[in-house]
């Protein structure tokens, strides 16, 4: 029996059998990420320009399936400084990720648990929409006759609605994540191809990646003693 995929859905919509093999998964990422993280140290340099000159080398680095996810979703946010009368061609400001370490790490335990739920768009939030840099209250050339200013306040108009917003997200986006290594296969960090899992293809009805034979190749070579999986 075949079932068609969405990642709204939670994972008890699926057969049992299925729901295991992605908690499984779900494990062994939970353990990736929290095993590696990035961290940088610095050693003494190879030439001493100064005495305590040193450079700084990555330790260790986040898994790459992460640091995917980070820039699949990551975003910019407006500077806070700028001309406010000037129309910028791009966002501006520092990166930022909807996928931060925090809230991939509570789905996936989620998932682990059997907690996942299913991803609700109805839910109505009021947010406050505004453009411009802040103003503080030393600018008093921005202030009006008795008009009293808190810091931070934005001089541009900003507008307050309700907007729907999509809640549980962040496990939608891990069960996708899940799904597509599941059905496609994926490369471990020592650089070991990890074949797709037939029971979740002929579950959701998904051909063979066009690079299975390539794989397959690849893994005999890293694993020579490892003998052909029936996939």
């Amino acid at each position: 029996m075949t079932k068609e995929w969405d990642a709204d859905m939670p994972l008890s919509d699926y057969a049992p059998g299925i729901q295991r093999v992605f908690r499984e998964h779900a494990q062994y990422l939970l353990d990736d990420l929290k095993n590696n993280k990035n961290q940088h140290g610095k050693i003494p340099a190879r030439e001493q320009s100064f005495e305590g000159h040193g450079e700084y080398i990555t330790l260790q680095r986040n898994p790459q399936w992460y640091s995917e996810l980070f820039r699949k979703f990551s975003y910019s946010l407006t500077r806070r400084r700028g001309n406010p009368n000037r129309v910028y061609t791009r966002i501006r400001g520092p990166k930022h990720t909807l996928a931060q370490r925090a809230y991939v790490k509570t789905a996936l335990e989620k998932i682990i648990e059997s907690e996942d739920r299913q991803v609700n768009g109805a839910y109505l939030s009021e947010r406050t929409y505004g453009m411009g840099r802040k103003r503080y209250p030393h600018e008093k050339s921005k202030r009006k006759q008795g008009e009293k200013l808190r810091a931070g306040e934005l001089y541009e108009k900003t507008e307050r609605k309700k907007v729907k917003v999509r809640r549980y997200e962040n496990q939608a986006r891990v069960r996708q994540l899940i799904y597509e290594r599941l059905t496609q296969g994926f490369i471990h960090e020592d650089g070991t191809p990890e074949l797709p899992d037939r029971r979740v293809r002929q579950y959701f009805n998904v051909p063979l990646p066009s690079n299975h034979s390539e794989m397959i190749k690849k893994r005999k070579q890293k694993i020579p003693e490892l003998e052909r999986a029936p996939f």
